[in-house]
């Protein structure tokens, strides 16, 4: 939760988020956590593309997980792998 988020990251700003802001729905995995749809997926990594594509800075660095990377950068990487990508076709 966003309000767990705020407690242990006092200095980052989480009011853009909203309760819960991961996928919830369908199938189980065998981790007890719902599978996200791979065409709810790749709209999240459109999105973040075109949210990317319109910031001013010329270096954001990125935190994520291997599927959403997967899809951004095009193959899977290495854990805590350093990837540089550009936005720009």
């Amino acid at each position: 939760q966003a309000t767990e988020l705020s407690s242990d990251f006092p200095d980052l700003d989480f009011a853009h988020l909203k309760g819960e802001w991961w996928h919830m729905g369908g199938p189980i995995n065998a981790h007890g956590i719902a599978c996200e749809p791979e065409h709810s997926l790749m709209s999240r990594v459109s999105a973040f593309k075109k949210m990317i594509a319109s910031r001013p800075e010329s270096h954001i660095a990125v935190v994520g997980h291997g599927d959403f990377f997967y899809r951004l950068v095009g193959r899977h990487m290495k854990h805590c792998e350093l990837v540089e990508w550009s936005h720009h076709p």
